[in-house]
């Protein structure tokens, strides 16, 4: 379970090469625990003996189903959504769900090069069917959904016609989560941005979101020139350590075996919710080049009796076990 993965990464001894406790690293490994327990990057430290397996053989928490649940809202809307993490194994667990459910979407993290993101940019920020009815633009992008790292996003990316961001893993640097955000949060944006942080509760998480809030009450304030000569306090890592631990035991854990039964459900309506989204692209007969009118009415029916089709077809489909 995600859950024990995690209770073992908080008892688990991290030491360094001389022996003495290693909280940076144990810190480290609650991140990634609570981001993707079933990640490669979790191990057992080194001559550590603390009983259970540093990783989980379920990827599918609470946190990726709500954000799939997330991007099937958003979808429903005609809308596009970007959707950051700061480990890239979260983004391929995200990829393979919206692959098993037909949903086009794009990729762009530290494995991909600064040319190719560019071209990946380019493909997504044509905009969204929302955009389209409201004569923003006159076709949209065939992509709904892009995962991008947060540290990988650069700062020439505009996502003018994107409202909609979602954050699965913080970073530790306020600066990539800020710079991330405002690649939907333009001057130009043309609607209101909304911004979901998807946390497990009593995780590490948690403190990582109120240190985030923290550092940008701090910036605002130095740039109203009230910190002034402040000292910044550091941070005691051990008390982090401590404080995390003391919330977990107070958090009601769910079985990643209990959720999977969901996926089938949520599975279909992404499918549907995508085939919606991709079907506006013809809707609007104003925008298409068929001049005659009977073809425009033929073209309608088309996309209905396909929409119908693929929803009948999907309705009696079943999901592979990923269990």
């Amino acid at each position: 379970m995600g859950a024990d993965s995690y209770q073992f990464h908080l008892q688990a001894k991290y030491l360094d090469v001389n022996g003495r406790k290693a909280i940076g690293a144990q810190l480290q490994a609650l991140r990634i625990a609570a981001a993707n327990p079933a990640s490669e990057l979790l191990v057992r430290p080194e001559k550590d003996v603390t009983p259970g397996q540093p990783r989980s053989r379920h990827a599918y928490i609470p946190k990726v189903a709500t954000t799939l649940e997330l991007i099937r809202q958003v979808m429903e809307r005609g809308e596009q959504v970007l959707v950051g993490s700061a480990f890239q194994d979260g983004l391929d667990t995200l990829s393979a769900r919206l692959h098993e459910a037909g949903v086009k979407h794009l990729v762009m993290d530290g494995r991909i090069t600064q040319k190719r993101r560019g071209e990946l940019a380019r493909l997504f920020k044509q905009g969204c069917p929302r955009a389209m009815r409201e004569g923003l633009t006159t076709r949209h992008s065939e992509y709904p959904v892009i995962l991008a790292g947060v540290e990988c996003m650069a700062e020439l990316h505009s996502f003018n016609l994107c409202n909609n961001v979602i954050l699965t893993a913080y970073s530790w640097a306020f600066d990539k989560f800020e710079q991330f955000i405002n690649r939907a949060h333009r001057l130009n944006s043309s609607w209101p941005v909304n911004v979901w942080s998807v946390i497990c509760d009593g995780s590490i998480d948690r403190k990582l979101e109120a240190g985030i809030h923290e550092k940008k009450d701090a910036a605002e304030l130095v740039l109203d020139g009230q910190l002034l000569g402040e000292t910044p306090e550091e941070v005691d890592l051990h008390e982090l350590l401590r404080t995390a631990q003391s919330e977990f035991r107070r958090v009601k854990t769910l079985d990643e075996i209990e959720l999977e039964k969901g996926w089938l459900k949520l599975c279909t309506n992404l499918k549907l919710a995508y085939l919606n989204w991709d079907g506006m692209r013809i809707l609007p007969l104003a925008e298409t080049s068929i001049k005659s009118e009977s073809k425009q009415k033929f073209a309608i029916g088309l996309t209905y009796w396909r929409q119908r089709w693929h929803a009948k077809y999907f309705a009696n489909s079943t999901a592979p076990n990923w269990i």
